[in-house]
């Protein structure tokens, strides 16, 4: 789990793909979407959180810390491995259903809650900054859906060898 979280923060912090100043593409989710896969929704809140917390903690020396971005890790880790993971069934049982749903939550948590703690750090308008956000939300949605969907059959199912 900690490789994952490590690979999070490294996604998330250093490659990423910058298309304008608020608005980058990113695969930082497929770690965190894995934890939950595998371990659940509380490690994936876990997780999530503490990805957060420790990617905060080394790259945004000074900068005001905001809890509530931190909560919204964990919520997406919460909410990949609640729809995404059981217990009795071996890696990548999920139907493609369950995986649409997980992304699109993940889609509204980032459209909704995120925007509200960006407002809240850096003042940004929320509307001025909804479009943007809105089309990276879509991307995101997609990229979400396509990226866990082959990794989850072509990597995991080789790694468990199940």
């Amino acid at each position: 789990m900690g490789l994952f979280i490590a690979l999070q923060i490294v996604l998330m912090r250093i490659f990423f793909i910058p298309i304008l100043p608020q608005l980058r593409i990113e695969f930082s989710f497929l770690p965190l979407a894995f934890i939950g896969i595998m371990f659940g929704p509380l490690y994936g809140a876990i997780a999530g959180a503490t990805a957060d917390f420790i990617g905060f903690a080394l790259f945004n020396p000074g900068a005001p810390y905001n809890p509530g971005l931190t909560l919204s890790g964990a919520l997406v880790g919460g909410i990949y491995g609640y729809f995404l993971h059981k217990k009795d069934q071996p890696i990548g049982w999920f139907k493609t259903k369950n995986l649409v749903i997980a992304s699109i939550l993940v889609g509204v948590e980032y459209l909704l809650l995120r925007t509200v703690w960006l407002y809240m750090i850096f003042g940004y308008s929320a509307i001025a900054v909804l479009p943007y956000r809105f089309v990276w939300i879509v991307a995101l949605v997609v990229s979400s859906i396509v990226g866990i969907g082959f990794f989850n059959k072509a990597v995991i199912k080789q790694i468990f060898r199940q």
